[in-house]
């Protein structure tokens, strides 16, 4: 996972990464710990 070993300390601290992108609003959370690309209007 992204060069990290799968603990959860590191699992952790990706989790609370993506929700601060979710929170600048750059990814989206479509259901718990499922992220996705916040989708932009064409021409943005």
């Amino acid at each position: 996972m992204l060069g990290h070993e799968l603990l959860p300390k590191n699992i952790e601290g990706t989790r609370a990464k993506l929700k601060r992108l979710v929170k600048l609003g750059l990814l989206a959370e479509a259901e718990s710990g499922n992220f996705t690309m916040e989708h932009q209007p064409y021409g943005s």
